[in-house]
């Protein structure tokens, strides 16, 4: 039996970058919320008319979306599906595990103080509950 050496390359871990598709961590945050759509979508057992009128779109709209065709969408479009859908929406955001090699010395670190910044276009606010962490929660 004759092995062939079959060559292969080890992913980025975001397909979409690893496909060079334009914004991949945007790509990625918004495939994962349309996931998410479709999964209340499913589990309340909604026909796609009703979850159409329930989103606030169009049924040909909605099944582009959960089709995979959502780049037309935005991401404040997509959470406001969300909050249509009665669920709450919290972003977390937190600093990335540090290089040993980019790290400043402990002495040279600053503390960081955040307060509550309003983003009236979500109706909404980010409370951070440490210097690493921010919480957005909609209202």
């Amino acid at each position: 039996m004759d092995h062939e050496k079959i060559e292969y390359e080890i992913g980025s871990g975001n397909i979409f970058r690893d496909l060079e598709i334009p914004d991949p961590e945007e790509h990625r945050a918004k495939c994962r919320l349309v996931f998410i759509i479709d999964d209340i979508i499913t589990k309340r057992r909604l026909r796609r008319s009703k979850a159409a009128k329930i989103l606030g779109i169009r049924k040909s709209e909605l099944s582009d979306l959960l089709d995979g065709l959502f780049r037309d969408f935005s991401m404040t479009d997509l959470l406001s599906m969300l909050e249509k859908l009665n669920h709450e929406i919290e972003v977390i955001v937190h600093q990335k595990p540090a290089d040993p090699l980019l790290q400043s010395p402990p002495s040279q670190l600053q503390p960081t103080t955040y307060e509550e910044i309003p983003l009236p276009v979500l109706n909404g606010s980010i409370f951070v509950e440490t210097p690493q962490i921010a919480r957005f929660r909609a209202v």
